[in-house]
Parts: structure tokens; C-alpha cells; sequence
């Protein structure tokens, strides 16, 4: 009975080769072959996203150089070097050599898809493989009106504003049940400003009641003796004996109480 991968056999590949084929996997094929970004680790099971989805860029995939063949050395058509972003293939045709060129998922070929030996060497320049800008296409948007598309090199990719996000499907945005920056920023302002304005306005107030308790203090009976005492020697540099200098002051008193406590009722 023959083996089940029938590539494992040692007269089909090379070892180098047959290391490189362990290395594939469907969840590289589904990246080389779709606009996914992000696959599944299992390609046969439904996995939940995004813990038991896995991004293409960390799947390996195989190194085709190790299925290169070189051309006899006096052979005037040498096989280029690789393509950047695709590859070739070479067959026969009519018994002259054939390089056929494609692209990666994601690049457009521009210039001649194949290239043919001649006598003179080979009849055309390589192709190169360009970027498609998938956001382009207005008749079949890759992503939901929802969202906004952005081209990648290779891919493209779904935006959405703040406070929306991807959902599953990566092309639709959806609520995700929360404020915006934005508004998180204008109530940290708000706040700030009511606080200023409220510290603001209690100093007003304070220096505002603390100058008006200065300016409504009573006269005290010191106050009065100063002022006694302060009248006797003006009186005694103006020559006025100190018992008519008293009952002048005696005077003066009593019409002081008297604004004090108010007039009679």
C-alpha cells in the first residue's frame, strides 16, 4: 500500500523540498488566495474572533526557489531574477522555452504574461507585479458603507470612526457601546473650567466680606482714650487749660455713644 501523501515518497521531491511542503498549510492557501488579513488556526473548525483567528503574516509559507531550475550555462536565455510580489513557471512550447509569470493576491500583472528563448535571448522584458487598489472598485466596495477603505499593500482594510469597530466580518462597523474621545475630552475640559471658575469666585467672595468686616468695626472705650489722650496734648500746644480741654472731650464722648448705639427711640 502507497502512503498516503504520495509527495513524502523519496524519489518525488527532494528532502529540501519535501520540507518546504510540511511547511503549507490550508490556512496559507486561504491568505494566498483571499483578501483575509486573518484566518482561523484551524481551517476545518469555526473558530471565534479574534482569540482563534491567527494574522497571515505569521503562517510560513514555502520558498519555491527549491523547485528552480537552472538553464545549461552557454544558453543565451538565463532565467531572471525573482519577481517581486509573484513568480514564473517555465514549460516548453513548440521546443522553444516558456517563462509564464503571475502575481500574488493582490497584484495586477503589467507587461507580457509570457516571455519565450530565442536565439537572441528573450523576446520581451519581465512583467512586474503592481498594487490593486481594492477601495477603488465603486461596483464592489470590499467594505461596508459603514466603514471606510483603506488600500495595503497587497489587501486592503475596513476603518471605522470612533466609537465604532470592526465586527466579525471585518468590513462592518458596529456600535461598541461607549462615548467617543472626543466627548471624554470636552467633559474633562467642562469640569476644569467650572472648577477654576468656582475657586475663582469664592477668593472674590472672601476678600470681598473680610474687607467689609474691616471697614464696619465699632469704637472701643481704647480707641476713645486714645483719642482723649491725643486731644489733652493738641489742647496743651494750643494753650486751652486741661478742665475745659476734659469737658470738651467729656462732650465729644457722649455724642460718640450717642452714633454708636443709635438716637433715642
Amino acid at each position: 500500500m502507497g502512503t498516503v501523501f504520495w509527495w513524502k515518497n523519496s524519489h518525488v521531491f527532494t528532502e529540501a523540498q519535501r520540507q518546504e511542503l510540511e511547511k503549507h498549510s490550508l490556512p496559507r492557501v486561504i491568505c494566498d488566495n483571499t483578501g483575509l488579513t486573518r484566518v482561523p488556526v484551524d481551517a476545518f473548525r469555526i473558530g471565534k474572533f479574534p482569540q482563534d483567528f491567527q494574522s497571515c503574516e505569521d503562517i510560513p509559507s514555502m520558498d519555491l526557489q527549491l523547485w528552480r531550475e537552472t538553464l545549461p550555462q552557454d544558453d543565451k536565455c538565463v532565467f531572471p531574477e525573482k519577481v517581486d510580489n509573484g513568480n514564473f513557471v517555465h514549460c516548453e512550447e513548440s521546443g522553444k522555452l516558456v517563462l509564464v509569470y503571475s502575481c500574488f493576491h493582490g497584484y495586477r500583472l503589467q507587461g507580457q504574461e509570457q516571455v519565450t528563448c530565442t536565439q537572441n535571448g528573450w523576446d520581451s522584458e519581465p512583467p512586474v507585479c503592481k498594487d490593486v487598489n481594492e477601495c477603488a472598485d465603486l461596483t464592489h466596495p470590499p467594505c461596508h458603507p459603514s466603514a471606510k477603505c483603506k488600500n495595503t499593500k497587497g489587501s486592503f482594510q475596513c476603518v471605522c470612526t470612533d466609537p465604532y469597530v470592526l465586527g466579525e466580518d471585518e468590513k462592518t462597523c458596529i456600535d461598541s457601546g461607549r462615548l467617543p474621545r472626543a466627548s471624554w475630552v470636552s467633559i474633562a475640559l467642562g469640569a476644569l473650567l467650572i472648577g477654576g471658575l468656582a475657586s475663582l469666585t469664592w477668593t472674590v467672595i472672601c476678600r470681598w466680606t473680610h474687607a467689609a468686616k474691616k471697614s464696619t468695626l465699632p469704637i472701643t472705650e481704647r480707641d476713645t482714650r486714645m483719642t482723649t489722650q491725643s486731644g489733652f496734648r493738641k489742647s496743651q500746644e494750643r494753650g486751652i487749660s486741661p478742665h475745659k480741654a476734659a469737658a470738651q472731650d467729656t462732650g465729644q464722648m457722649k455724642r460718640t455713644r450717642i452714633w454708636i448705639q443709635g438716637p433715642p427711640v
